[in-house]
């Protein structure tokens, strides 16, 4: 017999120890981007370019947390274009946004195995700092949020696909961004972190008690993006 999708979910543990220490982790990479943020240009050469356009394609591992059972990490796709903006005419400091389209989710193994993958259109507000500049490679840090709205959901079990935006999932999502970019000429290669704040699930629903917990409560996303772009 199919299961509920209540028991497909998964539920990490999540003691308010471990949650205060990952939140602890997240503020250490953002007052380390703040930092970087706040140094002078010095190193930057030639003129400061008032906008640059990024076109970006590459991986993503995701997984969410949650209360109980944990979840393990899936691949997905990530592709976008983005717009960076100069925000000063001293320094290399740029407000970004743009579209991508990005692959987030979940796999449970050894406990119903099951997938679930959702594709959203999300929407990052970012600053960066492009760094460090020295002929043609320049370092760029880039912190900030991301809105996000899921446009395909699917949960695989025994050879079966349930869509979750019917019952279980909301399609908003958002959260924090942080990242890193190395730029050779036009060509970037970087890694990004992104930590949802926003619970995706409707029912907020757990059975048990401790240890013993099925279900799920405060299900958020967290996904690290591999990439690889062009900057124009």
């Amino acid at each position: 017999m199919t299961p509920t999708l209540f028991c497909l979910l998964p539920v990490l543990g999540g003691t308010g120890a471990r949650k205060g220490f990952k939140m602890k982790r997240i503020f250490f990479l953002v007052g380390m981007l703040a930092a970087v943020f706040s140094s002078s240009a010095k190193g930057f050469k030639g003129d400061i370019p008032k906008n640059i356009v990024c076109v970006e394609a590459g991986a993503t591992t995701s997984r969410v947390t949650s209360m109980g059972v944990p979840s393990s990490h899936i691949g997905g796709v990530y592709a976008g274009v983005f717009d960076q903006i100069s925000l000063t005419d001293t320094d290399p400091v740029y407000f970004e946004t743009g579209l991508s389209l990005t692959q987030k989710g979940y796999k449970l193994c050894g406990f119903e195995d099951s997938k679930t993958r959702i594709t959203y259109l999300e929407l990052p507000l970012l600053i960066n700092y492009r760094f460090g500049r020295n002929g043609h490679i320049e370092f760029i840090p880039t912190g900030g949020a991301y809105f996000s709205l899921g446009i395909k959901g699917t949960l695989e079990y025994n050879d079966q696909k349930i869509d979750v935006f019917d019952e279980a999932f909301n399609r908003f999502d958002c959260g924090a961004h942080v990242g890193f970019d190395v730029v050779f000429w036009k060509i970037a290669v970087g890694v990004a972190y992104e930590h949802g704040f926003s619970k995706f699930d409707k029912k907020d629903v757990v059975y048990g008690d401790r240890e013993a917990l099925l279900g799920y409560k405060e299900l958020k996303n967290k996904s690290l993006l591999l990439k690889v772009g062009v900057h124009f």
